[in-house]
């Protein structure tokens, strides 16, 4: 089994702000890059796809990305995950998808209680 390490806060800020600034956030944008990294929980693929998905826009419209994502994946990001979970065998994918499954339906069976 393999467990993806996440970064901490502030290791998962550097991979995130290169990508959604090219360079370090300037100092009025210091809490809309934290907001995105407690997002992801340290992910670090996440944080490179939702940096790139970011750049060029303005941190002050970021929460309106991120609701938008909590409600529709964004199919770049989708198609990113897609990639790493195609690169898995049969095996592999099949637990995946079991694991996934799981937490589907405890999700349910939680929201229902």
């Amino acid at each position: 089994m393999y467990k993806v390490n996440k970064l901490k806060f502030r290791e998962g800020l550097q991979p995130f702000c290169y990508c959604a600034f090219k360079h370090h956030p300037k100092e009025g944008d210091r809490d809309h890059p934290h907001q995105v990294v407690q997002y992801v929980d340290g992910l670090p693929l996440a944080l490179k796809v939702l940096g790139s998905l970011l750049f060029g826009k303005q941190p002050p419209d970021w929460e309106s990305e991120l609701r938008k994502l909590e409600k529709v994946p964004n199919m770049e990001i989708v198609n990113v995950f897609k990639i790493s979970f195609d690169g898995l065998d049969y095996t592999q994918k099949m637990i995946f998808l079991n694991i996934a499954s799981f937490f589907k339906e405890m999700c349910k069976q939680f929201q229902e209680s």
